[in-house]
């Protein structure tokens, strides 16, 4: 079966993207106003081994869209390495999604198990450590408890939102973030009015991934008849051997999945955590904040690209170069030019934002601010490299993620620990790891697998986006104009 982007995919992609932006942007003040600087610190570690834990995943969340979208479009079976042709407009193989879909749930009660041990333990000891003589016990502790469990039940769940995207359920997909959105908005608003501080905003965080697992459950079986194709095997029992061949043929490319997904993490929270650590909680919050700004930025950036990434599997298994070409310059461009420009605008508006509320917490200096942005933007658009590549079901980059990573790390310590750059010297890790390969060579790949020149591939990711927002306000006026015929 096709999988197409509609312009109501598009649309409730932005919608999402801009109710989703908008919620965070509302909620950001009513925490920092509420929240004091060494509790914005906390929530900050939290979320750090809240990101940490779903790293358990290890990709297997990322491989089973992919994977799902193989099967939606006929795949007679799952390959360790690439995928097989098949015939246009196959019809999708529901004994193999049933599989999937089975051996994914047993794979993620594992997962969840194992990661309710970890953060009920080494977890509690790292916060308790953080939080001593900061704040109260009683005040993080129970906040503490409801994070860690809403971090549980989302890896137990974890599975179905990858199922929706990978059967092209792109409107569906969007629907859900918007409606576990609004409602952790409401309850965070109303927990804090209430005076309940932390423990309000985790138990707003725990019940809107709730509803947000729960929708996505439901909008899946209602999708294209999915629920009455997949019922005549539910009787069925898969043995475990058939589960086990399946978790080796998707295991080769989760585990390096995984392996970048660890990567992200350490590019991006390993500077908060080595911060609370060596210089307290409120540079924790400062570098924490500054990150968090420019993740909703990043978001917004590379919405259109994360809603193509189905239709770009689907067209490489159909071998559609010219619209390959399109959706990644498109995409990617579009998420440089927005990351740039509103990442600048953030870094000078920000601070008198947050002045504005009275806020405790600030961002980080505008130096560190532009530094840590030019990071960001470069690791994004290598990452996008990257996830283009990926949509092959190849996963060659995760070597060089996870050492860059790892280096990263290392330099950070030191920089800590034998000089006295500080947290200058943490941010400029980086920078610094990543220019050195990472930076340049993902998207010479992609690149070359598109069959562009370098000067194709640089004049495309300039000029592509300007024709797509010239495409749209065309469309605009067109659809504007028949309203008032």
């Amino acid at each position: 079966m096709s999988i197409k982007v509609t312009k109501k995919d598009i649309a409730w992609n932005y919608a999402n993207l801009f109710l989703t932006t908008g919620i965070n942007i509302i909620l950001l003040p009513f925490i920092l106003v509420n929240l004091s600087s060494a509790e914005m610190g906390l929530w900050y570690v939290f979320t750090s081994f809240g990101t940490l834990a779903i790293l358990i995943d290890f990709g297997f969340s990322t491989t089973i869209a992919r994977n799902v979208t193989f099967v939606w479009c006929g795949a007679k079976e799952i390959s360790k390495e690439g995928f097989t042709q098949t015939a246009k407009e196959s019809e999708p193989n529901y004994y193999l999604l049933f599989k999937l879909i089975r051996t994914s749930k047993t794979i993620y009660l594992i997962l969840a198990s194992v990661v309710f041990v970890g953060l009920s333990t080494i977890g509690t000891l790292f916060i308790n450590e953080s939080a001593k003589e900061q704040i109260a016990q009683s005040d993080y502790m129970i906040a503490w408890i409801i994070y860690f469990l809403s971090v549980v039940i989302n890896i137990y769940y974890a599975y179905w939102p990858p199922l929706l995207k990978g059967i092209g359920a792109i409107k569906e997909s969007n629907q859900v973030l918007v409606a576990s959105k609004v409602v952790q908005l409401l309850l965070t608003i109303i927990g804090l009015y209430l005076g309940y501080g932390l423990i309000a905003v985790s138990a707003a965080y725990f019940v809107g991934n709730l509803v947000m697992r729960l929708a996505a459950i439901y909008l899946f079986n209602r999708y294209e008849n999915v629920n009455d194709n997949l019922s005549k095997f539910k009787r069925n029992k898969i043995p475990i051997k058939e589960k086990k061949e399946l978790f080796l043929s998707v295991w080769p490319n989760a585990y390096k999945q995984g392996l970048i997904s660890l990567s992200n993490f350490i590019q991006k929270r390993a500077s908060t955590l080595i911060s609370s650590t060596y210089f307290g909680l409120e540079m924790a919050s400062a570098v924490g904040l500054t990150q968090q700004v420019f993740d909703i930025i990043m978001s917004v950036g590379n919405a259109l690209f994360n809603t193509y990434i189905p239709s770009m599997s689907y067209e490489r298994v159909n071998r559609n170069a010219k619209k390959l070409k399109s959706y990644y310059l498109k995409a990617t461009g579009l998420s440089g030019y927005i990351i740039l420009i509103g990442g600048i605008a953030a870094v000078f508006i920000s601070p008198y934002l947050l002045d504005l509320i009275n806020s405790e917490t600030n961002l980080l200096p505008v130096i560190l601010s532009i530094i840590l942005l030019i990071q960001n933007l470069l690791i994004n658009n290598h990452t996008l490299s990257g996830a283009y590549i990926a949509t092959g079901n190849k996963i060659p980059m995760y070597k060089s993620y996870i050492m860059t990573s790892a280096f990263t790390i290392i330099i950070q310590l030191i920089f800590v620990n034998f000089t006295t750059l500080g947290i200058t010297g943490v941010i400029l890790s980086g920078l610094i790891t990543n220019l050195l390969f990472n930076n340049w060579y993902w998207p010479m790949v992609s690149s070359k697998e598109l069959n562009l020149t370098t000067k194709e591939y640089l004049k495309g990711l300039a000029l592509e986006p300007i024709k797509l927002i010239i495409e749209l306000r065309s469309l605009i006026i067109k659809s504007s104009n028949k309203k008032h015929v």
